[in-house]
This record gives structure tokens, C-alpha cells and sequence, in this order.
């Protein structure tokens, strides 16, 4: 028989799933059974074809621990493995909600006998465990944390990571060649509200660049029919342009094309026009597809920043190259254009 380790897969399995197979852990410990780190929890027992290390499983009740704590109910589904980010100088924006959760997580840890190590991995948002920073980076944010709360007499809207020694919290550095968007939602209402709400969270962004008006996700995702499998593109495009026509705007484009075909000038330009919103639809990681909001371009440093939606919502600086990485990897459009009158 072949056996197959499910324990670095990216794949999710449902609730269901995941509570039948915490029952029988749970049993067999009850029972008196021991284990180990790589003691085998096998998802479809009694076939023992595919398992799940011990270890992952414990990190996968975590998460789902986690998610129960925070938000007062289960989640639908549970990845079995998650390939974090390291956002350690990376200038990633963390929005201070996200920060002081952080922060949080590491004081009771210590309070409770803890000891980090510089490489101890201190995540963004615990329940999901997508992005995070070192404890050393962590600890020059919570210095520069302090120091701006000393200086300023209240708390910065962003602690940022490292990028160079004078970078900054909440402020912008100017650049002439560099193109921002007018009107988004930052701060802590970046995140996307669930794991596959990326495309709601896009269209929501576009839409309070265009007309200023709020639509939660979960109206966007009736409207477009997201599932716990995402959403299509054309629902997308089309339910902006229901919402648009409604709200008395003219549409003039709302299509989604290749990114290959424009320059990174006129994605600028589009960005910072406040009659065109745009959107990403690309292979994030080079893993899986993932629909995304851009607030600012830079020519010279070669960046687009991200409103990103995931780990509790931060700004994410990315090079022109990685960006070309994850749309080059679609076999689809990944440039979602809509202007209006």
C-alpha cells in the first residue's frame, strides 16, 4: 500500500471533517493512548492511505481554537498547512488593531513562562497564520511603537517593518514618480472577512474609490454568489456594474485584462485617477488565486502596495517583479479595469 504525508498540504478539509478527526484523537487519548510528534492521524480511519503528522494536526487545532476565541464561532473549513510569509523587512504596513493584537499574543506568552527567541515566528493573525514577523523584528515595532506614543501622545494607525533604519509608522514618504489612490478603506477595515471574501473585499474597495458608498462583503457576496470556493471573475465585473448603474454612474469600462498589456505608468495613472478603480486578480504565492486591491505605485522603487486583505489586513509593499511572478502565473486576466463618467 503507498501512504501519502497530507501534513505540507495546502488543501482544506471541512468542519465536519476536522471534528471527526478530533474526536478520535481526542478518544484515544482518553483512552490512554500516547503519541508523538510524528505519530500518524489518518483524516479517513480506518484507511490508513493518507495521514497527518501529529504535530501538523496540533497546529490545525490551534487555528481552530483560535478562530473560535476570536470570533465566537467555527470556521466552515480548515487549511491543513499553511506556507507562512516572513514580512520581516519586507516595509509591510501593520494597522495598529492588528499591532496591539500582536502585542497581546506575545505579553502572555511571556507573563505565562514563555521564552522567544529572535527567529520565534510572532503572526499577524494567529487563526490563520498566513504572515508574520520575527520576535526581533517585532520587538523594533513595539520600540518604534513606544517611541511614537512618547512623541505624539497617542497611538500611530500603523507600525511598519523594517525597510531602513529611519523608516516610519503611520507616515508617508514622498516621492514625485509615485501614484495614489484617492479614497480606500484602511485600517483595520482592510481584512477581508473570511478566507474567501478576497473578491468581495476587492469589489468593496473599488467601489468606495468610485462612489464613497459602503457595501459590507457579506452583501457583495450575495450578490455575486461567493462560496467557500471564492468568486468568479464575471460575477465580479458584473455585480459592479449592477451596483454602479444604481447608484447613478456611468460605466464606461468594466472588464478585466492582461496585465502584460499596460505599463506600469498607466497602471499608476489608473490608480490614482478617482474615476477609474482597479483590481488584481493573480496567483498569490504562486499558490493560490487571490483577488486584490492596489492603493499606490512607485516607479522608482518599483513597487505596488497592496491593500492586503489577508492576516487582519496590512499594507503590502510588492517589487514589479513579484507582481509580474503572480500574474504571469495565471492563465487568466489578472488586470480588472472599471471607469466611470
Amino acid at each position: 500500500m503507498t501512504y501519502t504525508d497530507l501534513s505540507k498540504s495546502t488543501s482544506r478539509i471541512t468542519l465536519a471533517k476536522f471534528k471527526e478527526i478530533k474526536a478520535r484523537v481526542d478518544k484515544y487519548l482518553s483512552d490512554g493512548g500516547k503519541v508523538t510528534s510524528t505519530s500518524r492521524v489518518c483524516p479517513d480511519h480506518p484507511d490508513p492511505s493518507t495521514y497527518i503528522l501529529y504535530s501538523q494536526y496540533l497546529n490545525m487545532l490551534a487555528r481552530y481554537n483560535a478562530f473560535v476565541k476570536k470570533n465566537g464561532r467555527e470556521p466552515k473549513t480548515l487549511q491543513i498547512y499553511v506556507d507562512a510569509t516572513n514580512l520581516s523587512s519586507t516595509g509591510a504596513k501593520i494597522p495598529l488593531a492588528t499591532f496591539l493584537d500582536m502585542k497581546a499574543r506575545v505579553n502572555s506568552f511571556i507573563a505565562n513562562g514563555g521564552k522567544a527567541d529572535n527567529d520565534r515566528k510572532i503572526y499577524l493573525d494567529y487563526t490563520t497564520q498566513m504572515d508574520y514577523v520575527v520576535y526581533s523584528e517585532y520587538l523594533k515595532m513595539l520600540k518604534k511603537y513606544d517611541a511614537y506614543v512618547i512623541k505624539n501622545g497617542r497611538q500611530p494607525k500603523y507600525i511598519s517593518t523594517s525597510t531602513t533604519p529611519s523608516d516610519t509608522t503611520d507616515t508617508e514618504v514622498k516621492t514625485s514618480d509615485c501614484y495614489s489612490s484617492p479614497r480606500w478603506f484602511s485600517g483595520s477595515e482592510i481584512v477581508q472577512d473570511t478566507l474567501y471574501y478576497c473578491g468581495c473585499n476587492t469589489a468593496q474597495q473599488i467601489l468606495k474609490e468610485l462612489t464613497d458608498v459602503f457595501y459590507s462583503e457579506k452583501s457583495l457576496a450575495r450578490i455575486m454568489g461567493t462560496t467557500t470556493s471564492g468568486t468568479g471573475p464575471n460575477e465580479i465585473v458584473s455585480c459592479l456594474k449592477k451596483l454602479l448603474k444604481n447608484n447613478g454612474y456611468t460605466v464606461k469600462t468594466c472588464k478585466w485584462v492582461y496585465l502584460s498589456d499596460y505599463t506600469w505608468d498607466s497602471i499608476g495613472k489608473m490608480i490614482a485617477d478617482p474615476k477609474i478603480g482597479i483590481g488584481l486578480h493573480s496567483v498569490y504565492k504562486l499558490r493560490w488565486g487571490h483577488y486584490e486591491y492596489p492603493i499606490k505605485l512607485c516607479k522608482s522603487s518599483e513597487t505596488i502596495t497592496i491593500a492586503q486583505g489577508l492576516s487582519g489586513g496590512y499594507i503590502q509593499p510588492r517589487s514589479f517583479t513579484t507582481m509580474k511572478k503572480y500574474a504571469n502565473a495565471a492563465s487568466y486576466p489578472s488586470l480588472l479595469i472599471v471607469e466611470v463618467a
